[in-house]
């Protein structure tokens, strides 16, 4: 038995079509934050909490294999970017998109799920800072200065970004 339940966040609503889904924003956001596994995973690709959210709010079900979960979780991120925002202690710009988050936590299962498996949409600008996730590294490497292992930690992420297609938001707009 399937439902719709409007989620309401920062001004936009995102569908639930999954059955028994208590999706908030926030709860993703703090599934990513904290890397929390999932006990009870209703597919066999689900490791963590931030995935059962994930594949919930795409519509995946239990005998989806692996391309069709690919492609239902990709376009739900790359479609709800713009209101996956998240508002976490220590986080800032605040209500900065998820894959920031993500950055800023060093969560790599779900860096690892975004940019390999899923492989969203790198290059969404957010409307709080004008900025994509590449350029979020690279402020982010500015901040840690001459800390060696900070620095090496945003080197990584900024290949890994760029391999995978992310732009600066100044490439972005000169794209369009």
């Amino acid at each position: 038995m399937s439902f719709i339940v409007p989620m309401v966040v920062a001004g936009a609503a995102l569908i639930s079509q999954a059955p028994h889904s208590s999706f908030t924003v926030e709860n993703l956001c703090s599934s990513v934050d904290s890397q929390t596994l999932e006990l009870e995973p209703f597919h066999e690709s689900i490791v963590y909490q931030y995935q059962t959210m994930l594949y919930q709010q795409s519509g995946v079900i239990q005998s989806d294999d692996e391309n069709t979960v690919k492609h239902k979780v990709r376009d739900f991120i790359n479609s709800n970017m713009p209101r996956l925002l998240c508002a976490r202690i220590n986080f800032y710009p605040t209500n900065s998109n998820l894959l920031k988050l993500a950055v800023a936590r060093q969560s790599q299962p779900f860096l690892d799920d975004a940019l390999r498996v899923w492989k969203v949409d790198l290059n969404q600008i957010d409307n709080v800072d004008g900025a994509t996730v590449l350029d979020y590294i690279i402020r982010k490497k500015a901040e840690a200065g001459s800390n060696r292992v900070l620095n090496q930690v945003y080197d990584n992420y900024y290949a890994r970004f760029r391999a995978a297609g992310a732009l600066t938001a100044d490439e972005v707009r000169a794209a369009h």
